[in-house]
C-alpha cells in the first residue's frame, strides 16, 4: 500500500478523498502530510484555453470534433444521433444516414476529404433497434457516404486514426478490439483481437507511419506495429501515469493526450524516445481547468487544439427513478499546446 500510494503521488495523481482515512493509517503523521500536500500540488488548475464556441444544450453528449477542408468544425451528438458542422457562427445540421446509430470520436482525411465517422450502440442511444453499427465514410463537401459494416458482435466503435496511405483504424472500448480498413475493403477487418486490451481509446500513428498508438484506460499505453500485428506496452519512468488517457494526437515525436478517467484531469503532451516506444517526457498544457466538465475529445487545427470541454455523458448515469439533470450548452474550447 505504502509504495503504491507514493507512485501514485509520485506521477502526480491522487488518491480519492474516499479512499484517504484508509490509507492515511499506513504512514506517519508527517509522512502523510508531506503526501497529500504532494497529491494536492498536482491538482491546482493550470488554465490556458479560451472558449472557442458553444454546442446548443438540445444536442446532447458532444463527444467528436473534426475539422473539414474549409476549416469548420464539425461535432458528434450521441444523443440526437448526428453531426453538426459550424458555419457563420452558427451550427447546422449535417445530412447523415438514417440508421446512424451514435457518432463519437471522429477523424478527417484531408488527403482524400473524408470524414470517418464511428457509428456505435451505447447506454444512451435512443432507438437504437436496426441501428447500424460500423464505420461510415462522408464527403463533408457532397454529402456522399458510405457504410463500412463492422464484424458480428461488435459493440462501439469509437475512435479513428487514419494512416498516410488511406487504412482506417477504429478502436472498440467495449470489445476489445482494433479494427481496420483498408482502400478497397467493404467492410471493417479485425486486426488486433480480444486479450490484449480491455478498453481501447484513442489512436495516433507514428510519424514514420510504422506504429499504431492506442491508449487504455487501464492497459495505458499500446504501440502496435503496423507490418507484425505486435502490440509493445509504452513505457514511461515512475514519474509519468499513462492510465486514463481518452483521446490522441500526434505531432512530430509529441503525442497530445486529454487524460479524463483517472484525476486530475488534463491535457498533456507526451515526448517519445527516438524508437517510439517510450515517453520521456510529460508536460502539462491544462490541468483541472474551472470551466470543464469531462473533457474528451479534440482535433487539431494550425497551431491550436480545439477540445471538447464538457460533454456530460453522466447525466445518462443517473440512477434509476432519479430525474436526469437537465442537459447544458457543450463548451468548445482552444489552446495552445506549445
Amino acid at each position: 500500500m505504502r509504495e503504491m500510494v507514493a507512485s501514485i503521488a509520485a506521477m502526480g495523481a491522487v488518491v480519492p478523498d474516499s479512499a484517504r482515512p484508509v490509507v492515511a493509517p499506513y504512514f506517519s503523521p508527517g509522512e502523510w502530510e508531506r503526501l497529500q500536500a504532494q497529491m494536492g500540488a498536482s491538482q491546482l488548475p493550470v488554465a490556458a484555453s479560451s472558449l472557442y464556441a458553444i454546442v446548443p444544450a438540445e444536442h446532447e453528449i458532444i463527444e467528436g470534433i473534426a475539422f473539414d477542408a474549409g476549416g469548420r468544425p464539425i461535432v458528434s451528438s450521441v444523443v440526437s444521433r448526428g453531426l453538426l458542422r459550424f458555419v457563420d457562427g452558427a451550427w447546422t445540421g449535417m445530412p447523415v444516414a438514417d440508421d446512424l446509430a451514435s457518432p463519437l470520436a471522429m477523424a478527417y482525411d484531408s488527403k482524400r476529404g473524408m470524414l470517418w465517422v464511428p457509428s456505435a450502440i451505447v447506454d444512451p442511444t435512443p432507438h437504437p433497434a436496426g441501428a447500424f453499427i460500423g464505420l461510415i465514410g462522408i464527403d463533408p463537401s457532397s454529402g456522399e457516404r458510405r457504410h463500412y459494416p463492422a464484424p458480428e458482435g461488435a459493440r462501439a466503435p469509437g475512435d479513428v486514426a487514419v494512416g498516410p496511405d488511406g487504412t482506417a483504424y477504429v478502436s472498440d472500448s467495449s470489445g476489445a478490439m482494433i479494427y481496420r480498413l483498408r482502400p478497397g475493403d467493404d467492410a471493417l477487418q479485425p486486426f488486433v483481437p480480444q486479450g490484449y486490451f480491455r478498453s481501447p481509446q484513442g489512436m495516433a500513428i507514428s510519424a514514420d507511419a510504422r506504429l499504431l498508438y492506442v491508449s487504455d484506460y487501464y492497459y495505458g499505453l499500446a504501440a502496435i506495429d503496423l507490418a507484425t500485428g505486435t502490440v509493445h506496452r509504452v513505457t514511461a519512468d515512475s514519474t509519468i501515469m499513462l492510465d486514463g488517457i481518452d483521446a490522441m494526437l500526434r505531432d512530430g515525436d509529441t503525442l497530445y493526450v486529454i487524460r479524463n478517467s483517472q484525476p486530475p484531469m488534463q491535457i498533456a503532451a507526451l515526448t517519445l524516445s527516438a524508437d517510439g516506444l517510450s515517453v520521456t517526457h510529460l508536460r502539462v498544457i491544462e490541468r483541472n481547468h474551472p470551466e470543464w466538465g469531462e473533457i474528451t475529445t479534440f482535433a487539431r487545427r494550425g497551431d491550436r487544439l480545439y477540445y471538447i470541454a464538457d460533454a456530460q455523458w453522466e447525466r445518462y448515469s443517473t440512477p434509476e427513478g432519479e430525474d436526469r439533470p437537465a442537459a447544458k450548452p457543450t463548451p468548445i474550447r482552444v489552446v495552445s499546446p506549445r
